[in-house]
């Protein structure tokens, strides 16, 4: 396959693109989580308390991956609107912090509740991994144009 093998300037221009890609999902998607929280400070707030807490398996083989979750249930009096019980999906370090009883404040928008990115760290995680395929891409896709461009003298 001699696509493969040969460094040429569209092959640089796809990295570099799928590169500057990644680095604005990155940076939308977790600045769009942060400002839907952030919108809803009219919000009411609920306090939910951890009940317990499970990791459950997703997916089949290669794609299998698995959810650290909290399940929550209103603590205190009865909130228009708020559900009495929630899942929280959580990074593996916020799970292994959890424990039983800890506190949760969540906003409740429509009748759901909104807990802050920020504490479970999913969105930030996220951001990361894409930050980082972001730059890797933006590496291999400089070092391809760089190679294509020599190729061409």
């Amino acid at each position: 396959m001699p696509l493969a093998r040969r460094a040429s300037v569209p092959h640089a221009a796809m990295l570099l693109i799928l590169a500057a890609g990644a680095l604005l999902y990155a940076f939308l998607g977790y600045h769009g989580a942060l400002r839907a929280y952030d919108d809803a400070v009219a919000a009411p707030v609920a306090s939910y308390v951890v009940v317990s807490k499970h990791e459950e398996k997703l997916g089949r083989g290669r794609t299998q991956r698995t959810d650290s979750l909290l399940d929550l249930r209103l603590d205190g009096p009865a909130l228009a609107g708020a559900p009495q019980s929630a899942q929280l999906v959580v990074t593996g370090r916020v799970y292994r912090r959890s424990a039983t009883g800890d506190r949760w404040p969540a906003r409740v928008v429509n009748g759901q509740p909104l807990f802050n990115p920020r504490n479970t760290g999913v969105e930030s995680e996220n951001r990361l991994l894409l930050v980082g395929l972001g730059l890797i891409l933006g590496l291999a896709g400089g070092l391809v144009l760089r190679q294509a461009l020599r190729n061409r003298e």
